[in-house]
């Protein structure tokens, strides 16, 4: 296995790990704005409608990080061509 090869494979690994952890974060910030989205409805009193209020407001942005940095990985050409040597590195190993 050439140094290059070798590069290839850890950027890749590299590239799914942050989209791994990026899917992750979008999930929970969006499962927890949903919640906060519920709790909003409910409008139990005025101090609460605030804080809830705050949640959306932080969640919401939070939800948009999120989607734009995942968008931005998917962007990234220098990982296109990783994947694809990482695949020639599995077909060669693979004879």
């Amino acid at each position: 296995m050439s140094l290059y090869a070798d590069d290839d494979f850890l950027l890749t690994i590299a590239h799914q790990a942050r989209v791994a952890y990026g899917t992750q974060r979008l999930n929970a910030c969006w499962e927890a704005l949903q919640q906060r989205q519920t709790l909003a409805t409910l409008g139990i009193d005025a101090a609460d409608d605030r804080r809830v209020e705050h949640e959306v407001a932080y969640y919401t942005k939070q939800v948009e990080h999120w989607q734009d940095y995942l968008a931005r990985l998917g962007e990234e050409s220098q990982v296109v061509g990783s994947v694809r040597a990482l695949v020639e590195l599995n077909v060669a190993q693979s004879r």
